[in-house]
C-alpha cells in the first residue's frame, strides 16, 4: 500500500507538468495557477524543472521503479486524456520574451531561486543583491516547442516495453475486432456463394434436362431422316436398277439405231457417249420441258447463247471418246451417219 501511495505521488508530480502547461494557456499566463512550494512559484518550478532536467528525472525514475509494471493501467489512464489534450492544442510558433511575475512582498522567499534562475539562464533578468526586488522577470519561451518535449516524455513512459502488457491486450482486442469484422464479411460472401453454387446446379440440372430432351429429338429426327433416305434410296434403286430397261428406252426412242450413228464410230464409244449423258442427277419434269422447248427453239437468241457457252465442252468431251477427225462447229454431224 505504501509503494502503491508512493507511486501515486511520484506520477502526480509529473503530472504536474503538462497540466499547468495546459491551465496556464501553454505556458503563456501563470497569474491564476497557484504555487506548489513556498520557496517558489509555479512558473518557477515549471521553467526550471523542465530546463534542468528535473521533470526528465522523474519521468525516468517512474519507467525505472518497482511498481511500474504493477501499475501499467493506472499510467495508462492518467497519461492518455492529458496527452490527447496537448496533442490537440496549437501553441505559438517560435521563441518569445515572456513576462512573469512576482508577489514582491514575497521576494525574500524567492529570492534564492531567482539567482539560480538568473545564473542558469532561465531568466534575463541579473540578481545583484537584496535591494535588486522587480515584480517581472523575463524568460526566452518556445510554446510550441516544450509542448513537443512534453508529449514526447509521456509517450516514452507509455511506449515503455515495461509498459506493453496493456497495450499487446489493446492490439490483440483490435486484432480480435477484424477479424471478427472479416469473419462476418466471410460468412456473407460464403452465403452468396452458396446460394450461387445452389442456383447453378439448378440451372446445371435444367440444362442437362434440355440437353437430353434435345438429343431425344435429334434421335428421333435421324430416325425418320433415316427411313425416308432409305425409301428414296429404295425408289431411286427401283427406278435405275435395271440397266437394260434403260438401254430400251433409249432404243425406243432412236438413240440405239445404227442408222443415225457415223459407222466409223464403234459400239463401245457409243455407249460412252450415252453413259455420259446418263450419268446426271435426277431432271424435273418442267425443267426438263423447259430444255425441250429451248434446244428445238431454232435460230432463237437463248439457244445461240447457250451454244455459244457450251459447245466447246462437249465438243472436248466428245472428242476424248472418239478417234475419228472432228472439226470445231461440225462434230454433231461427224457423229451422225451421213
Amino acid at each position: 500500500m505504501k509503494e502503491f501511495q508512493q507511486f501515486l505521488s511520484n506520477l502526480e508530480d509529473i503530472l504536474w507538468f503538462p497540466r499547468v502547461f495546459i491551465q496556464s494557456k501553454n505556458g503563456k499566463s501563470w497569474d491564476d495557477i497557484s504555487t506548489k512550494k513556498y520557496f517558489s512559484t509555479a512558473w518557477m518550478d515549471f521553467f526550471s524543472g523542465i530546463h534542468d532536467g528535473t521533470f526528465q528525472g522523474m519521468v525516468d525514475n517512474l519507467i525505472n521503479g518497482s511498481t511500474f509494471e504493477q501499475n501499467e493501467k493506472e499510467i495508462t489512464e492518467q497519461l492518455t486524456p492529458i496527452l490527447d489534450h496537448l496533442e490537440a492544442s496549437e501553441p505559438e510558433k517560435g521563441a518569445k520574451k515572456l513576462g512573469v511575475k512576482i508577489d514582491i512582498e514575497k521576494f525574500g522567499r524567492y529570492r534564492e531561486m531567482l539567482k539560480e534562475m538568473s545564473a542558469k539562464g532561465i531568466i534575463f533578468d541579473i540578481i545583484q543583491d537584496e535591494e535588486d526586488i522587480r515584480e517581472t522577470y523575463f524568460i526566452d519561451f518556445r510554446p510550441a516547442d516544450t509542448r513537443s518535449y512534453l508529449i514526447q516524455c509521456l509517450n516514452k513512459i507509455l511506449d515503455n516495453p515495461r509498459n506493453s502488457r496493456e497495450r499487446k491486450i489493446k492490439e490483440l482486442e483490435r486484432q480480435i475486432s477484424e477479424m471478427e469484422k472479416t469473419n462476418l464479411e466471410l460468412s456473407t460472401l460464403l452465403s452468396g456463394s452458396r446460394a450461387e453454387v445452389s442456383e447453378l446446379k439448378k440451372k446445371s440440372g435444367e440444362d442437362w434436362e434440355t440437353v437430353q430432351s434435345v438429343k431425344k429429338d435429334n434421335s428421333e429426327l435421324r430416325e425418320q431422316l433415316s427411313k425416308f433416305v432409305d425409301s428414296d434410296k429404295d425408289e431411286a434403286t427401283e427406278s435405275i436398277k435395271n440397266n437394260k430397261l434403260r438401254m430400251y428406252y433409249l432404243y425406243k426412242l432412236g438413240f440405239l439405231d445404227d442408222a443415225i450413228w457415223n459407222e466409223k464410230l464403234g459400239y463401245e464409244q457409243r455407249v460412252k457417249i450415252l453413259c455420259r449423258i446418263l450419268q446426271g442427277e435426277p431432271l424435273k419434269i418442267d425443267t426438263a420441258v423447259r430444255y425441250y422447248k429451248l434446244f428445238n427453239s431454232i435460230g432463237s437468241a437463248e439457244l445461240r447463247a447457250y451454244e455459244a457457252e457450251n459447245e466447246r465442252t462437249v465438243f472436248d468431251y466428245i472428242k476424248t471418246l472418239c478417234d475419228i477427225e472432228l472439226k470445231n462447229g461440225e462434230f454433231i454431224n461427224s457423229l451422225r451417219k451421213k
